[in-house]
């Protein structure tokens, strides 16, 4: 399907049998002439509704619908295959099932011009469609980069549950050269959790800004969805894993993804993490 021209944003949602795909897609096509296109990147479907979906936003203009087919379900694959289709300037990461506004979009815009060209902006506030939606109540945990005189410290650590909103650290807009500075996201990630919070301290690390703004809403469902591709194993186990993998790299130097142009990027010093006991002891995740 041919894309118009004009519009300042290009979108990525990486889904895979989930037909409320279709409404979080309209919620971005109500942008009008911000949008340029919506890339959905499919990681092979299966399902009847959501075949109908992903057909239903095939036939509608300025959406492309990507097939990148492959067993579970790898989420930064899908969503590096369409970061490097991206043409706009600025380039905004969405889930399957977000419904968006202008008034968010134009919010995080309005933050990363005020934070400058190296910077990140992730929603402020999601608010979830059904209250007490389990992951409201799901164990959380944080992460701040320190910046001390010898070292950058990555510091992990528990927080409180959400109320009723909570950050949407995976909802991420930049200038698409940000994202080539990165390298995408970082492959390797098994299962549900923590790619995003990755992406946010490899941005801090390499001296991006990391701002927040706007507000989305959330279509609620169940824990079960989020590693259904995963031998349904508890996506709170495969998260912390993943905290472990990621700051193992990250104490290595591993600042980049595999879409960076021009080779590695070092941090302008090392990198220390500091992990609380229950995740230093969970054993090696590499």
């Amino acid at each position: 399907m041919p894309v118009s021209s004009g519009g300042w944003l290009d979108v990525v949602v990486p889904v895979k049998d989930r037909p409320e795909v279709a409404r979080s897609v309209r919620s971005l096509l109500g942008l009008g002439p911000l949008l340029h296109a919506v890339h959905v990147c499919d990681g092979g479907t299966a399902s009847a509704g959501g075949h109908a979906a992903l057909a239903e936003l095939a036939g509608r203009p300025r959406v492309r619908v990507h097939a990148h087919a492959a067993p579970g379900f790898d989420k930064p694959r899908l969503l590096n295959a369409g970061l490097a289709g991206c043409a706009a300037p600025y380039v905004l990461v969405s889930d399957a099932d977000i419904v968006w506004s202008a008034a968010a979009v134009h919010a995080m815009r309005g933050a990363l011009d005020a934070a400058g060209g190296r910077a990140l902006c992730c929603i402020r506030h999601v608010r979830e469609s059904r209250r007490g939606t389990p992951s409201l109540s799901r164990a959380r945990y944080g992460v701040e980069v320190v910046e001390e005189e010898e070292a950058f410290v990555v510091r992990v650590r528990p927080i409180a549950p959400a109320a009723h909103l909570r950050g949407g650290p995976g909802l991420v807009m930049a200038r698409r050269e940000c994202w080539l500075e990165l390298g995408g996201y970082a492959a390797g990630f098994q299962g549900w959790g923590w790619e995003d919070q990755d992406l946010l301290v490899r941005a801090k690390l390499l001296g991006m800004r990391v701002a927040r703004a706007g507000e989305v809403h959330h279509l609620s469902h169940g824990e079960e969805a989020r590693n259904r591709f995963h031998g349904g194993v508890d996506p709170v186990a495969t998260r912390d894993a993943n905290i472990v993998r990621s700051c193992l790299r990250l104490a290595a130097g591993e600042l980049v993804g595999p879409l960076r142009r021009g080779g590695p990027a070092c941090p302008a010093r090392p990198v220390r993490v500091d992990l609380p006991p229950g995740l230093a002891s969970s054993g090696n995740a590499e």
